[in-house]
């Protein structure tokens, strides 16, 4: 494959990623719209955020882009600390680390770090979130996005140096004829 075709799968990975976000986000509004959850408790309210965010996360996890490995599965999160709270959003978070331990079915380094990168993000957020309690939401959204973005790099380094210290080559008993 060239390089430009590896681009082109990139965009199109990131507009599907793009599209089932923002139709899974209408469908989750006109949802809401319909409950009516203006008088029911919090915590009912917090579940059914928390949830409805969490199986967001999921599907965006299963749509990743294929050639980066990166997710868009940060992004429900984010929108939970932003607009519902602190409750919903570690219900979502949980739903999405359950989703991405089932789908490797198999506890390696890379999903130790999502799993640390999850439980990181939610906290993040949640103290970027009261630090800026009356501020713009796109400056917190845009804080948010940073904090992502670092926390992912840090994961990024530590596991290549992983797999950097992991692959050896054993050329002895990879000689034909012995």
């Amino acid at each position: 494959m060239k390089r430009g075709d590896d681009l082109l799968y990139l965009f199109i990975d990131f507009f599907v990623n793009l599209c089932v976000l923002i139709a899974l986000i209408f469908i989750y509004l006109k949802i809401i719209w319909k409950l009516d959850l203006r008088n029911k408790s919090l915590y009912y309210t917090g579940i059914i955020h928390g949830a409805a965010g969490g199986v967001l996360g999921c599907i965006l996890l299963n749509f990743s882009i294929e050639i980066s490995g990166v997710d868009l599965r940060f992004i429900p999160v984010l929108l939970l600390v932003m607009y519902a709270g602190a409750f919903p959003s570690m219900i979502g978070a949980s739903i999405i680390i359950i989703e991405r331990l089932m789908l490797v079915l198999d506890v390696h380094s890379s999903a130790v770090a999502s799993l640390l990168l999850m439980i990181l993000l939610v906290i993040g957020f949640i103290v970027i979130n009261k630090l800026a309690r009356n501020g713009n939401p796109y400056k917190k959204g845009l804080w948010m996005t940073l904090f992502y973005n670092s926390l992912f790099s840090i994961m990024l380094v530590f596991l290549v140096q992983d797999l950097r210290g992991n692959m050896t080559l054993d050329i002895d008993s990879s000689l034909p004829g012995e």
